[in-house]
């Protein structure tokens, strides 16, 4: 059995911002790399919880007030298969964000271009705690906010930046699709049981997929919860 109809997949999550203007040159960035598996959309805040990520001037990137829908504020986050690392593209635009230049001086500019395949467009998303972080693959560098309001990069330095914790709304997918076959029957129920016992591994979109009725946690409720549906589908 399929189930036809995809869930819109947003997964919002706090960027940490880093502050101005001094940054150690040999700092290293905390956390462990997110997996969203082959793709997710996401929307990042900063710590307010009240701004978001937005494209704006068709190239430039500047945190405004969020507005739920607005495909400017929406990120498609996309696995570049030869070394893990996620291409991140705008949703209104299909522009990937993109270090100018691949220029890695503190505040060089982030702005959006269009897709290109290059390590200026290769970015990996961490979690430290109950927070995140975008940063630029193979360096330690990651992404913050300029003095005038658009996006740069800098070396990590944690006396410098602002942690919030995110807020996870959910990630693509279909709905209960929970090991993303395409196919939603009882081996999706039986990955979270499995994922219970430790005897698999669910990356970030599969996790919040199994989280069926959306109370932060996975548990055997939700096994049961999607087994229902299932059944419910099948008549």
């Amino acid at each position: 059995m399929k189930i036809k109809n995809l869930t819109t997949a947003l997964l919002t999550i706090v960027l940490i911002i880093v502050s101005m203007p001094v940054f150690a040159d040999t700092a290293e960035v905390p956390g462990e790399i997110v997996d969203f598996g082959d793709w997710a959309e996401i929307v990042f805040f900063d710590p307010s919880g009240e701004k978001a990520l937005t494209e704006v001037n068709g190239s430039d990137l500047t945190f405004a007030d969020y507005t739920e829908g607005n495909e400017k504020q929406i990120f498609r986050v996309i696995r570049i298969p030869e070394d893990g690392s996620y291409k991140i593209k705008n949703l209104y635009s299909g522009r990937c964000i993109d270090l100018n230049n691949n220029y890695t001086a503190d505040g060089s500019r982030i702005g959006t271009h269009p897709d290109n395949g290059s390590p200026a467009q290769k970015w990996v998303i961490l979690k430290n705690g109950n927070t995140y972080l975008i940063k630029k693959s193979n360096s330690d560098l990651v992404m913050g906010i300029k003095e005038d309001g658009t996006t740069g990069i800098y070396k990590y330095n944690e006396e410098n930046c602002a942690f919030t914790k995110p807020n996870i709304v959910n990630t693509g997918g279909i709905t209960g699709d929970v090991d993303q076959n395409g196919t939603v029957d009882s081996r999706d129920s039986a990955w979270i049981l499995k994922y219970m016992l430790n005897n698999k591994v669910l990356n970030e979109s599969q996790r919040i997929i199994a989280d069926f009725d959306a109370n932060g946690s996975v548990n055997v409720r939700d096994a049961i919860k999607l087994e229902s549906y299932i059944a419910k589908n099948a008549e």
